[in-house]
């Protein structure tokens, strides 16, 4: 009876917290969550949802994933995975996954996919791949189009408020295309073998990194608006809520631009792992080394957080100031604004892709080395073996306590004369 109560407190109290969610407020492209890289044209890494409620827990994980690059996720919670076999025949293509963890459908191109998808405003998939093409597809998973350009297409896609859809491609290329898979226009970026991934500005005008160390501004119509000497080579271009300009290049660190390319502030380091993101309050977060930086906007350190291994994660930030970022020590760590850890979790390997954040608070995340999984983390971690021992044991020890009890009352002893 005493066991049967203290279970049954135990139970309430586990469904009243996993039931205690708060999905926050913001909701990009037509609901959908994360509908691209860094979860918007910006790719700030701010979510909309809270994540205050993610204790670490194992949801499910699924395999193979080996590709690295972000999820996206639409507004029903379906995930989209780019899917890449580094091997014989370099096979590839696109999988659709239900938010329980199982597949949809598998889209094959042939070729591998390192490009994040991006969703929408009516929910077509847009994706590049290995092959030279971008695909576009149906929620259901078939072809609605391909484009075919000069050249592999970049990690990720962006879509402008006019649905037009920015591709980057490996020959140094940009092009514009509209809903239907025509090509608006196209610009020329360097005759370099550039890879990098366009962003987009607070007003419309696409944002990309070169080889040569140079950030084009080019307007929506495809003429050139400007561009700026940086560095050697610019990795990623990500634009904060006031319009500024972060740029991480590989000999000049982290460095922040104004609207009209002038350097407000730079932040020097040999090893820039990963774009920066930002927090509700203004925060930025990067990578350099092995370590989180937390920085204000004038870049003065506020405080590091130190990993085991080299971190090449983008953060992704709940919108109740969470951060998420992957480690090569094989973790993926939640830590609070202020610095402290919330909680790690161990994957199969290297956490090299950029953690996504669902509208129900679940970060989900792929570790490509050693199993290569994508991983969904949400809600309590399990309890380990010796906490429940030690439950187990002290029922029980009520339970003996409250039989005895009863055995004496029901059958007191004889008094003595």
């Amino acid at each position: 009876m005493a066991v049967a109560l203290i279970f049954a407190v135990v139970s309430v109290q586990i469904v009243s917290d996993c039931l205690a969610t708060d999905a926050g407020g913001g909701v990009d492209n037509n609901g959908a969550p994360w509908p691209m890289f860094g979860g918007n044209p910006q790719h700030s890494g701010l979510s909309g949802y809270d994540t205050r409620n993610n204790h670490g827990g194992l949801k499910w994980s699924i395999y193979p994933i080996v590709s690295w690059p972000s999820v996206a996720i639409d507004a029903n919670g379906t995930i989209y995975a780019p899917y890449a076999i580094i091997g014989p025949g370099n096979t590839g293509g696109l999988e659709a996954i239900k938010p329980n963890g199982t597949i949809q459908w598998f889209f094959d191109t042939g070729s591998r996919v390192w490009s994040c998808p991006a969703i929408g405003r009516d929910g077509t998939i847009f994706f590049g791949c290995e092959d030279n093409s971008t695909y576009a597809l149906y929620p259901n998973g078939t072809l609605k189009w391909q484009f075919r350009a000069s050249g592999p297409i970049s990690p990720s896609i962006v879509i402008g408020q006019d649905d037009t859809i920015y591709i980057g491609t490996g020959n140094g290329t940009l092009y514009a295309l509209d809903p239907a898979g025509f090509m608006k226009w196209k610009f020329k970026l360097s005759d370099s073998w550039d890879h990098f991934a366009p962003t987009l500005s607070l007003n419309g005008s696409v944002l990309i990194g070169s080889l040569e160390g140079y950030v084009y501004s080019i307007n929506p119509n495809g003429t050139l608006e400007s561009k700026y000497n940086v560095g050697w080579i610019v990795d990623y271009v990500i634009v904060g809520k006031d319009g500024t300009i972060y740029v991480t290049s590989q000999n000049s660190g982290l460095i922040a631009l104004d609207e009209r390319g002038l350097v407000k502030w730079k932040i020097q380091s040999p090893y820039v792992g990963a774009p920066p993101s930002f927090g509700p309050d203004g925060t930025i977060y990067a990578c350099f080394n092995n370590s989180l930086y937390a920085l204000d906007t004038n870049g003065s350190k506020k405080w590091t957080f130190n990993t085991g291994g080299a971190v090449e994660s983008k953060p992704a930030v709940g919108a109740d100031g969470t951060v998420y970022f992957g480690s090569e020590d094989g973790n993926l760590y939640a830590i609070k604004s202020d610095g402290k850890m919330k909680w790690k979790f161990e994957t199969s390997g290297w956490v090299e892709g950029h953690p996504a954040i669902g509208a129900d608070g679940t970060v989900y995340v792929s570790a490509p080395t050693n199993g290569a999984r994508l991983y969904a983390i949400a809600g309590e971690k399990p309890v380990p073996i010796e906490v429940f021992a030690a439950v187990v044991a002290a029922a029980i020890l009520i339970l003996a306590i409250v039989i005895y009890v009863m055995i004496v009352r029901k059958h007191p002893r004889a008094k003595t004369k």
